[in-house]
């Protein structure tokens, strides 16, 4: 039998900042304008600023297809992607087709807020 760590809440949140924070040195740059200033559009690919990404707060997910690589629009994957994740709560980010959320169609308004309304989250 196997162990699990879970991490209290302030662990996880820290980790995911770290995360986000190597995510912008790989994406933007190494500068601390470059990690902590510059807007995500700035980075390849876009990559959100720590503290802000709706992937630290557990509402996105960035898919891959066939064991790597990010999904494009006229992928296989994307279609099938296309056709059954909002039966699973599932948004997708038509700038990033291997992006998905909760947030649906109001995403742009509630990424900026720092809670999410209980109405749009859904238990799979």
């Amino acid at each position: 039998m196997r162990a699990t760590h879970r991490r209290s809440r302030p662990e996880a949140q820290e980790a995911a900042i770290a995360e986000q924070i190597a995510l912008r040195r790989a994406h933007c740059g190494s500068s601390d304008y470059a990690i902590y200033q510059a807007p995500s559009s700035a980075c390849s690919p876009p990559t959100a600023r720590p503290g802000t990404s709706m992937h630290e707060k557990g509402l996105a997910i960035d898919f891959t297809c066939g064991g790597g690589g990010t999904i494009s629009q006229g992928s296989a994957c994307f279609g099938w992607l296309d056709g059954h994740a909002a039966g699973h709560g599932l948004h997708n980010l038509p700038s990033e087709p291997w992006h998905w959320s909760t947030m649906g169609p109001d995403w742009r308004r509630l990424r900026r807020a720092r809670t999410v309304p209980l109405a749009l989250l859904r238990v799979v």
